[in-house]
């Protein structure tokens, strides 16, 4: 478990200073008596000696401890810009102001303690070091970032954030190696459009009712979708429809419907232009990383999306197979994680409008050649069962995926699939990819000897 919290650095006229929060850690200088310092310095001052950038609320994290979360600004550093008329009628801007979270392996027992991990907060900071100190003891990390690299909170291994921000960038680089890979990596958004809401497919708006009025009148209720959704019930539905999740029913990658879609009353016209969204593509909204094993799949025809599964309209339909096996890589795990939200520990979760910001690996620059290939690596995979995600440092399914999407298919060298597992376990000890479930991977114990320890085919398969 851990502690998060996150600090705002500010830019000074002498330079930067960072500032760290008052809650759950406090500085030496907030333990001291608070009448005021000699050279007038603030009573509630961080360890540099200036005022804290903001207090932060406390609310409660799985397992019982505290996540510090900042007061929500009114306005983001980055919309602090000058709004003064520069020449030729642009606004000039600042940068934004970079930000440091901290992330604590456990909460300070006592006020000592805290004046000490603040102190080592400070050390960090001023040798620029990632991790965060006392003595030989590991007590968190820290990492910069900006406002937008949520992410970076409540991260255990800073490599981790540096390579998810290098593959958003367009480059995989991996720990132990100084080489970096060129991917080509775009905005889903880029490739093509996102399916319908799920209220556009069996929404009712209902309107507000008052006193007096017959609450089981229900003909001012009007219907914002075509369909009522309802579980299969012939063998060919006309409407197929992936609604819900059902984690043992989508360790595959190809994933079959379970709803199928009722045209309502006068509702045909409108039901069959809704259809004509359906695809085979589907991206997960809300991933439980820690039971859940895809963040994208394929039906086994054109299908409606729904509340756990919106599907995407990519203008090629072609690159629907290239999309779905980087979508389960590793790479592309990490991806969905970083771009959503992390506020339940061991759950990623998107919702449709942010989905065509998710980076993915391009499929416009890749030649017929590779396109067949990607075809090839389906049919292999199709059948092959995953772990959950977060269990993808143990689950040969995933690693053969990754072997054969970044070696055979993307033509990286097969010395980087060593790194890679690396990379692969340290993000899956991630507290917020695993959430606390015993499958994460285990610390040995000082004293354990791995003599003899059967190694990880990492080989292509």
């Amino acid at each position: 478990g851990e502690v998060l919290v996150i600090a705002r650095r500010r830019k000074e006229a002498g330079g930067e200073s960072a500032a760290v929060p008052d809650a759950p850690v406090r500085s030496p200088a907030a333990d001291a008596d608070e009448s005021a310092a000699p050279g007038g310095a603030h009573p509630r001052a961080d360890v540099t000696g200036e005022p804290l950038a903001a207090d932060a609320d406390e609310t409660a994290a799985p397992g019982g401890e505290s996540v510090s979360v900042p007061d929500a600004p009114t306005r983001s550093p980055a919309a602090d810009a000058d709004e003064s008329a520069a020449s030729g009628g642009e606004s000039a801007s600042v940068p934004e102001a970079p930000v440091t979270f901290v992330a604590l392996r456990r909460r300070p027992a006592s006020a000592t303690e805290a004046a000490g991990l603040a102190a080592a907060i400070r050390d960090a900071a001023r040798r620029g070091r990632s991790r965060i100190l006392l003595g030989d003891d590991l007590c968190g990390t820290r990492v910069v970032g900006t406002w937008d690299d949520g992410g970076c909170a409540s991260v255990a291994h800073p490599e981790v954030v540096d390579a998810v921000r290098a593959l958003r960038a367009g480059a995989l680089t991996l720990p132990r190696t100084n080489d970096t890979h060129r991917l080509p990596v775009t905005p889903l958004g880029a490739l093509g459009t996102r399916g319908l809401l799920h209220r556009d497919i069996n929404g009712v708006e209902r309107r507000a009712r008052s006193w007096g009025r017959n609450v089981t009148d229900e003909a001012q209720d009007t219907f914002r979708g075509p369909f009522d959704v309802v579980s299969i019930r012939t063998a060919a539905p006309t409407f197929p429809v992936l609604w819900g999740h059902d984690a043992d029913r989508e360790r595959r990658l190809i994933v079959q419907p379970d709803r199928e879609g009722v045209v309502r009353d006068r509702a045909a016209e409108r039901a069959a232009d809704a259809w004509g969204t359906a695809t085979r593509l589907h991206f997960s909204l809300d991933f439980r990383l820690n039971s859940q094993s895809l963040a994208a799949c394929l039906t086994p025809t054109s299908t409606l999306g729904g509340r756990a599964w919106p599907n995407f309209l990519l203008a090629e339909r072609r690159h629907e197979t290239v999309t779905v096996l980087w979508a389960n890589t590793t790479p592309g795990l990490m991806l969905f994680w970083w771009q959503g939200s992390v506020q339940q520990a061991g759950r990623a979760c998107l919702t449709v409008s942010r989905l065509p910001d998710l980076p993915v690996l391009d499929p416009r620059p890749l030649t017929d050649a590779q396109h067949a290939r990607a075809r090839d690596l389906l049919g292999r995979f199709r059948e092959r069962p995953f772990l959950p995600a977060n269990e993808a440092y143990r689950d040969r399914t995933r690693q053969a995926l990754d072997a054969a999407v970044l070696v055979e298919l993307l033509g990286l060298p097969a010395s980087i699939l060593e790194p890679l597992a690396v990379l692969r376990t340290q993000w899956c000890g991630e507290p917020t990819v695993h959430g606390g479930k015993a499958t994460r991977p285990a610390v040995p114990a000082p004293e354990t000897t791995l003599t003899g320890a059967t190694p990880v085919k990492l080989g292509l398969e």
